[in-house]
């Protein structure tokens, strides 16, 4: 079994008003991973979630593609577990 591991990231762009958090929720579901992603006050977004690394770096490739994200910034952490 691969290591999970945690990623916290905020996104500039694009991203209120154009489907990107259910996208991302339902990215999420598919590949199993398990987290969050809402909306910030200052225009961003916030995602976190949990799982292996490599199936994170894809589901931020996946979200890069699809969106017009002009900022985005990526912190990686040890898993906390701490999501169902």
């Amino acid at each position: 079994m691969k290591e999970r591991v945690r990623v916290e990231c905020t996104f500039r762009g694009l991203v209120q008003g154009v489907g990107f958090r259910n996208y991302a929720a339902t990215l999420a579901g598919r590949a199993q991973l398990t987290g969050f992603v809402r909306n910030l006050s200052n225009d961003e977004v916030e995602l976190v979630a949990e799982s292996s690394k490599e199936s994170l770096e894809e589901f931020l490739r996946e979200l890069h593609r699809r969106f017009m994200i002009s900022h985005s910034s990526v912190k990686w952490r040890p898993a906390l577990h701490a999501f169902k």
